[in-house]
């Protein structure tokens, strides 16, 4: 009935046919341009990830990276609106000279795409800097979803392209049976080429370090009282590290009976590296050079942290206590709902314990979530509810949260 009064129907005249070819072409150009913003949106978000951070990255056990879409700002926003329009242009411009030919459109997406590509890349290169700063957190919130509902599924790939998956394939068929443990440290390994050196490094706020004018005598003491072997040695502030000062050389130096000698005389230079560095090419330039510690620097060249072979070592063989360490776990169960964390310990920690996803990338830690929280700084006591979890800073240690009580919140509290 539906297909006989179709076929039934006068014909349209010659100015209502021209309307409704307008009105066809006008609602094409308005979703071309939807969806080629959404499309390079998404693209300029794994652009971003890509310079950022480690791209399509799955949490692991102590790494602190996390899939998270970085903000959008004011500069990506403009590029979205400059390669969709590029891109209903170049089908547009195909499109009459063709005839309505059907090559027309993907012929003019890949060459809107190539236009857009090309000023992103030298825009991101030239452009004004203050653009690239200015964040969008509504438009990174709606765009976060789509984003890691594309990207989950690449997580496997991306194994593959590390080359455990591949490894774990063949092992059976290579007569090999390696321990759980085993592939766990070939698993490490392996990663140790996308790991970065922010992710293990001593964060600054924890760097035990003296001043260039410390007394030998006090440089000693502190090697003693902290059982460490080397201490960054700096001239006014933690930023302007000259030197590391290696227990072998203060005890030469007090046993020569040497007198009025200070930190600076018994340190040796330091050697220094950006917090983006990857682990396996800075284990191999700490082995060339026979180095045990370094000094990592931020962007500006302040001092983010310090890092030590041990740190890289503990990514491969997981943690080392020797006979004067301390051990303290990272991590007690007290409960099925219920446990005590250090801050540091890594946000991915958190979601494989009570199975959520917080995603937040202004933060890395758990000590870092709850200063957010609170938006100053913490005291014993205090507490914070997320996600159906309670939060409460157990001990503190100067500015920084040692450990922190987490406990999941009855039904009815959430």
């Amino acid at each position: 009935m539906g297909l006989w009064w179709w076929e039934c129907r006068p014909a349209p005249s010659g100015e209502e046919a021209q309307n409704r070819r307008v009105d066809a072409d006008s609602w094409t150009g308005l979703s071309l341009l939807a969806s080629s913003a959404i499309v390079l949106g998404l693209l300029a978000a794994l652009v971003s990830w890509a310079e950022t951070a480690t791209p399509f990255m799955p949490p692991r056990s102590r790494s602190q990276g996390h899939l998270s879409i970085p903000p959008l700002t004011f500069w990506d926003l403009g590029q979205m609106a400059l390669g969709a329009t590029s891109v209903m242009g170049s089908i547009l411009l195909l499109k009459e000279p063709s005839g309505g030919s059907p090559w027309a459109w993907p012929v003019g997406l890949v060459m809107g795409i190539g236009c857009w590509a090309n000023t992103y890349i030298l825009g991101s290169s030239l452009g004004p800097r203050g653009l690239k700063r200015i964040p969008l957190p509504p438009i990174t919130r709606m765009l976060k979803p789509i984003a890691w509902a594309i990207m989950r599924p690449i997580w496997p790939l991306q194994g593959l392209w590390r080359g455990h998956i591949l490894w774990e394939a063949f092992t059976p068929a290579l007569g090999l049976s390696p321990t759980p443990t085993q592939m766990a440290m070939i698993r490490a390994v392996m990663e140790l080429g996308t790991t970065t050196v922010r992710e293990v490094m001593v964060p600054r706020i924890d760097i035990v370090a003296v001043p260039a004018q410390a007394p030998l005598e006090e440089v000693a003491r502190i090697l003693v009282e902290r059982g460490y072997s080397r201490l960054p040695v700096y001239q006014g502030t933690i930023d302007n590290v000259i030197g590391i000062a290696h227990a072998r050389e203060v005890l030469r130096l007090l046993v020569r009976g040497v007198r009025g000698v200070q930190a600076k005389d018994a340190a040796l230079p330091a050697y220094f590296v950006p917090q983006t560095k990857r682990l396996a090419d800075l284990l191999t330039e700490m082995q060339r050079q026979h180095l045990s510690i370094a000094i990592v620097i931020d962007e500006y060249g302040g001092t983010a942290g310090l890092v030590t072979v041990e740190d890289v070592l503990e990514e491969i063989v997981g943690e080392l206590i020797d006979e004067f360490d301390m051990e303290e776990e990272p991590v007690q169960r007290l409960g099925a709902d219920e446990a005590l964390v250090n801050g540091r310990v890594a946000i991915d920690i958190l979601e494989e314990l009570f199975g959520i996803r917080v995603g937040e990338e202004e933060y890395d830690t758990i000590g870092g979530l709850i200063y957010h929280r609170l938006g100053r700084m913490p005291t014993v006591g205090d507490q914070v509810e997320m996600d159906g979890l309670l939060f409460r800073v157990v001990a503190t240690l100067g500015r920084r949260i040692r450990r922190v009580y987490i406990a999941r919140l009855p039904a009815g509290n959430e």
